[in-house]
């Protein structure tokens, strides 16, 4: 979730972390917890609530049910998300969610 400029290059899942490798060489890794869904909770979710065109409603939703009312049910669909063998989703989601501030006004005014 840094490095917001930089191009994602790849994505790892191994047991219990999100690695994510950057065209500068930097790496991130973040633990598969509830920790980083509320970090994305608060980065990206709840500056732009999801809209109905979102590619990744349902993983928003889990995200956001696992922060706020701590459901144990979302946690563990996320948890299943982020991790491997998924990790070409999971790459098209960290895409996704850092580019959405720039596609999602233009989504919102086609329902207008």
């Amino acid at each position: 979730m840094d490095n917001l400029g930089v191009e994602i290059t790849s994505v790892q899942l191994p047991a219990g972390s999100i690695v994510i490798k950057y065209a500068n060489g930097a790496t991130e890794t973040m633990p598969n917890t509830c920790a980083t869904y509320e970090m994305m909770h608060e980065k990206w979710i709840i500056p732009l609530p999801p809209f109905i065109t979102d590619k990744f409603k349902i993983q928003m939703r889990d995200i956001t049910l696992c922060c706020i009312n701590q459901n144990h049910k979302c946690e563990c669909a996320a948890k299943d998300f982020f991790s491997s063998p998924n990790e070409e989703q999971v790459m098209k989601f960290f895409k996704y969610m850092r580019s959405r501030h720039l596609t999602l006004p233009a989504e919102k005014a086609k329902w207008n």
